[in-house]
């Protein structure tokens, strides 16, 4: 997230377009660690833009929002 939140606010970077290549091309192939539950570590093949609420889960659960909610008790907020 603190690279996200630092490419979005580079005053250079003003575009939307440009903002979405710049995070994907610093985040896609890296490896990122969670900060909850048990320690994991990911490799990051893409990066998607959808809001929260688009992404569908599964039957029991309409979207990424919910999910975290339900397996990890964490309100998404960003």
């Amino acid at each position: 997230m603190d690279v996200i939140d630092a490419i979005y606010k580079n005053p250079k970077i003003t575009d939307k377009e440009e903002k979405r290549n710049e995070v994907k091309k610093a985040l896609c192939n890296s490896i990122i660690m969670t900060n909850y539950g048990k320690l994991t570590f990911y490799r990051v093949v893409d990066v998607e833009f959808k809001s929260m609420l688009d992404v569908p889960i599964s039957d029991d659960i309409p979207n990424m929002k919910a999910y975290y909610k339900a397996k990890y008790n964490i309100d998404i907020k960003n």
